[in-house]
């Protein structure tokens, strides 16, 4: 586990390619963070491609596929979510052939959230 202000990640065990990473996001929608958030995509991950996109009531989700340097084809799910009022991040990280079980991961990870502020 590794702490940053406003952000936190874990990492499986060395040379895996499984990581979730939560935080806050300051835009002042989930809808907000997440468009945000795919145009940086767009720009900055290579081969990025969205594969799901959906918005709705205080809450949005994304899956994407890039290639990461180190652990090549990567499937990300982004999920973007309200909690006491303020907006946070999940994504979960892992290979393309592993989706169900990144999904799982994000999906565990929003709905055991609680915010430590």
């Amino acid at each position: 586990m590794f702490r940053e202000p406003d952000r936190v990640s874990y990492e499986a065990p060395a040379g895996r390619a499984h990581r979730v990473i939560i935080f806050r996001a300051h835009e002042q929608t989930p809808a907000a963070s997440l468009h945000a958030a795919a145009e940086r995509g767009r720009k900055t991950l290579p081969e990025y491609h969205q594969n799901t996109y959906r918005v709705g009531p205080g809450t949005a989700m994304r899956e994407f596929t890039f290639t990461h340097h180190k652990f090549g084809g990567q499937l990300a799910v982004d999920r973007r979510f309200t909690a006491d009022d303020k907006r946070y991040a999940v994504i979960a990280y892992g290979p393309p052939e592993a989706a169900e079980a990144t999904r799982k991961v994000a999906h565990r990870a929003v709905t055991t959230f609680r915010s430590t502020d």
